[in-house]
């Protein structure tokens, strides 16, 4: 191999410096010993791939993808290999023989079958009647009748032109190529109700010029007025449909803003018209004339060809492939979106990028080469790892584009060509990253073999239900830019490529992809209405990991492939490790115990004017726990409790786990059939009553007793525990046994048992505890019923922080009045109800024009109004403190004070506490923030591990 250098690097004394001789380059390393093709037909093959891939020599046994080649290039390549052969091998062929002498081969044995079908020739066309619409351009005029004067499908480039610039001549270039190219003078209008096309004359065409260098501050400038010609509409009726403007920043440096619209043009032609308009610049500067190839058809010759082919047997072809590829595919990706899909949508747009390091594109290419898939489809593999990541759906679509130009005739015409894939993906059995390669790669050639049906073709076909806002089929992209973009370096004159930010969302979630010299540049563009710009970060960061590691262990399972940050295992490991406050193996009455032993004779329980001590209700559940074991009960056991409010009913709870058992609790009030339900269902070995519970279900009971000879213990019979001891048994628990089950209301069906483990209760107190100040001197109301999970995040959070639980009758909680004086006279200081109830305790206070005494009101099980939280403010200025926990993330409420609603839309909120001041922060169901006057500043954390984020409104 040979390396053409100015000179070469030598050592200080004179000698050749190997170590600063530049690498082989990939294809010369790659490249084994040059043969000679063989056959005539291998030859024109050889000589097809050095034209395609800029190779001066191809030899017959050198692979296509060593040498630099992608989708691309091969759809080029088989546009060649069609023109010399007819369509005797598919793109497939392709990948399966990627060299000279293979694909000869199988071109041969093709034309010897004679298996070369019938395909109409691309010709131009006597322009004699209406000039149809192609497929895709069908679909954006009816797009554009639903919704005129919208830029959803502008196409806008802006390049920075530095040095001496001659207006007049770039002028003239452009002109040139709207004349050569009819697309360009196109518009459309209605004949007898049908769109057609409209090829316009060759008029007179100017680049309108602004100066900016007298303003103050040109750059500035500049930028608004490329954001407002990107976001200027077009007249499909009157056009024209190309727009260019010069602005003169100064006498050295220019932007060119060239806009069109999709429907004549795609980023294809885009290269084809800056490359035409720098070749003929040059020509102007130089005073020559230049002679660019002639265009022997235009779009419109196209349209009308793909009308007339794509009928009978060959429509037949490609439909049924794409029937049973996407027949029975989801109609919905869940994606990890943070707010609810609006029902009007606004198509507003945004972009994240970030670019991955060269290391890690070079690994990336290198082992799709390994495993005979191109670099898009290892990049799509991981992206839909990604995706099943987050949604955990293993049947997954994702859309593509491919540039539809798999004819030599159209390679270099302006038009929109441009056609969508939906590549469906099978990800199920948790394959590893080089199988899911493997099966991206077989679905991508299935889908490049039938790429000739334009996707909206198929869309008509398969009639998807059709909602507003979204696209059919497809709600992501996928998108690999590796479009000959050629920006020209000319005489005195260079050009860069302005990136313009997205403003305008066609999908929810497109991944741009963008080879560079220094590596992969990876834009996110998405839809505003979904997703937040913290959210698509952190999913950048994630890919880019989960890339990193599928490349170096492609035999992990994609389950496994690593997706945290260096900030996300700090959190997960040290923010929120709380294990110094809470050591493992930890139990719910472990955590009472350790109360017992700061304070014992601290006030535990109240009810009824009798209390309990935290000492004497130990002593009472070590006897109760004795009790049960003594009877027969073992570890792990449920046991059932049936006991209206008092101290003995918290007592029987703390002894059930003592004895190494969890607890159901049954309500007396329920029907029998119900109380039989979850007797059979759990199947306790004992059943802790009192005697007037008894007596309301004596035939349950006994019924039970004696088809499952379940011992019934009368707790409110002193006799049965004053004998046990009063230390506490020597049973260990571990933090994975359960504490109880509950059963749920059945309000949707049969009510079914949840389970919860000490672990998962000692988590949540503990947070309780931290996060609203529960401890010694705290009086937390027990309102919930005994039957419902609330009232042991009452009980417990009281009980294992130090607090006192006070109890009272069920009657007084479902009455406000009674339970309004109830907190007053027990001095209550911390309330967790519902909403509609707290409304209710509201306008008592306001009746009686009193203050609440509470220091804390906890609302959950409802979402909470707005007005709600603001009435509380108004009437109670010094009351209480309001927690929002309605809902999947918990949320302090807190007042704040002086932001904009710039501030609200583009600045994250830091997570914090507030030090003092009321707190009034609210977000409803649909994750829109709420915000009510007042002073103080906004905070959002959530303990859920799934919702730890920074929040942005």
């Amino acid at each position: 191999a040979f390396v053409v250098m100015d000179e070469l690097p030598l050592t200080a004394n004179g000698k050749v410096d190997r170590s600063r001789l530049p690498e082989l380059s990939e294809w010369n390393a790659a490249r084994e010993e040059y043969v000679i093709p063989a056959t005539p037909i291998e030859e024109l093959v050889c000589e097809i791939f050095a034209d395609v891939l800029a190779v001066r020599r191809i030899g017959a046994a050198d692979n296509f993808f060593h040498f630099g080649g992608h989708s691309l290039s091969a759809t080029r390549v088989m546009s060649r290999v069609k023109e010399c052969f007819g369509p005797v091998v598919n793109l497939r062929d392709l990948f399966e023989a990627p060299t000279p002498a293979l694909l000869a081969c199988r071109i041969e044995r093709a034309q010897k079958a004679g298996s070369a079908a019938e395909i109409l020739p691309l010709r131009a066309t006597e322009r004699t009647g209406p000039l149809p619409l192609s497929f895709a351009q069908q679909r954006l005029w009816f797009f554009d009748q639903l919704e005129p004067n919208s830029a959803s499908y502008n196409i806008p480039i802006v390049l920075r032109i530095t040095g001496t610039l001659n207006v007049a001549g770039l002028e003239s270039s452009l002109a040139e190529v709207v004349r050569r190219h009819e697309a360009l003078r196109t518009t459309f209008s209605l004949v007898d109700g049908v769109p057609v096309q409209v090829i316009r004359d060759v008029r007179e065409w100017h680049l309108p010029l602004i100066e900016l260098s007298t303003t103050p501050e040109p750059e500035r400038e500049a930028e608004i007025l490329v954001k407002q010609e990107a976001l200027r509409p077009f007249d499909l009726q009157s056009g024209p449909l190309c727009r260019a403007t010069l602005l003169q920043l100064s006498a050295g440096e220019h932007l060119l803003l060239l806009t069109i619209h999709h429907i004549v043009s795609d980023g294809w032609s885009m290269s084809v018209l800056i490359r035409e308009a720098a070749t003929l610049y040059q020509s102007y500067i130089e005073g020559r004339d230049v002679q660019l190839p002639d265009i022997v058809v235009q779009y419109a010759d196209f349209a009308r060809w793909q009308r007339e082919w794509l009928t009978g047997e060959v429509l037949e072809e490609q439909l049924s492939y794409w029937r049973e590829q996407l027949g029975g595919a989801p109609a919905e990706l869940e994606l990890p979106v943070d707010r609810a899909r609006p029902e009007t949508p606004n198509y507003k747009g945004a972009m994240e990028s970030v670019a991955l390091s060269e290391e890690l594109t070079e690994s990336l290419r290198a082992f799709g080469r390994s495993e005979g898939a191109t670099l898009f489809m290892t990049l799509l593999a991981g992206f839909e790892a990604l995706l099943h990541r987050y949604t955990g759906q293993t049947d997954i679509v994702v859309g593509t584009p491919v540039a539809g130009r798999n004819r030599a005739e159209i390679e270099h015409l302006i038009g929109f060509f441009v056609n969508t894939l939906a590549l469906r993906t099978d990800l199920s059995g948790d394959p590893t990253f080089r199988e899911l390669l493997k099966r991206v790669r077989e679905v991508a050639l299935g889908a490049y073999a039938h790429q000739d049906l334009p996707f909206e073709r198929l869309v008509e076909e398969l009639q998807p239900e059709r909602h507003l806002g979204r696209a059919p089929l497809i709600r992501v992209m996928f998108v690999l830019q590796n479009t000959p973009l050629e920006v020209l370096e000319l005489p005195d004159l260079s050009f860069t490529m302005v990136s313009a930010r997205k403003s305008m969302a066609e999908f929810d979630w497109v991944v741009n992809a963008q080879e560079t010299e220094h590596g992969l540049f990876i834009t996110f563009e998405y839809n505003t209405d979904l997703f937040e710009a913290t959210t698509i970060r952190r999913l950048l960061e994630q890919f880019n990991i989960l890339l990193a590691g599928a490349v170096a262990q492609p035999e992990h399972r994609i389950s496994d492939l690593p997706l945290l940050t260096e900030v996300e295992k700090s959190q997960l490991l040290v923010e929120w490790d709380h294990s110094a406050i809470a050591p493992v193996g930890r139990s719910a009455h472990g955590l009472f115990e350790q109360q017992l032993a700061r304070d014992p004779d601290a006030p535990a329980i109240s009810f009824g004017g009798e209390q309990f001590s935290y000492r004497e209700l130990d002593e009472r559940s070590n006897q109760i726990a004795h009790g049960l074991l003594g009877s027969g009960v073992r570890r792990g056991q449920p046991v059932a409790v049936m006991l209206d409010t008092g101290l003995l009913q918290v007592a029987a709870l703390l002894g059930v786990l003592k004895a190494g058992c969890h607890f159901i609790c049954l309500d007396a009030r329920y029907p029998s059939a119900r109380l039989q339900q979850m007797l059979s269902e759990v199947g306790p070995p004992s059943l802790i009553a009192g005697a007037s519970q008894l007596g309301s279900h004596t035939d349950l009971v006994e019924q039970f007793r004696s088809e499952t000879a379940c011992q019934v213990v009368v707790l409110n019979q002193h006799e049965w525990f004053e004998t046990c001891p009063r230390t506490p048994p020597e049973i260990k628990v571990s933090p994975d046994d359960l504490v109880y089950i509950v059963y749920t209301s059945g309000s949707t069906g049969r009510p079914k048992g949840i389970m919860q483990t000490h672990a998962g209760l000692c988590q949540y107190v503990e947070w309780q505890g931290r996060q609203f100040g529960i401890g010694p001197g705290k009086r937390i109301a027990q309102w919930a019923s005994i039957t419902y999970d609330a009232a042991y995040a009452e009980i417990f959070g009281a009980l294992c922080c130090g607090a006192t639980l006070c109890m009272t009758e069920a009657l007084v909680r479902t009455e406000p009045q009674a339970l309004t004086a109830w907190l007053r006279d027990d001095e209550i200081s911390l309330l967790i109800t519902v909403p509609s109830f707290a409304r209710q305790i509201l306008q008592i206070l306001e009746t009686e024009q009193r203050e609440s005494p509470l220091e804390k009101l906890l609302l959950a099980g409802e979402a909470l109004p707005v007005t709600l939280a603001d009435a509380w403010l108004k009437q109670s200025p010094q009351g209480p403190q309001l927690y929002n926990l309605y809902g999947p993330t918990e949320c302090v409420l807190a007042t704040y004070h002086h932001v904009s609603e710039e501030d609200l839309t583009h600045r994250s909120i830091p997570v914090g506490r507030a030090i003092d001041g009321r707190h009034i922060l609210i977000i409803d169901q649909h994750g829109k923030l709420s915000p009510i006057g007042g002073t103080g500043e906004i905070y959002l954390r959530s303990p859920y591990l799934s919702r730890g984020y920074v929040a942005q409104p």
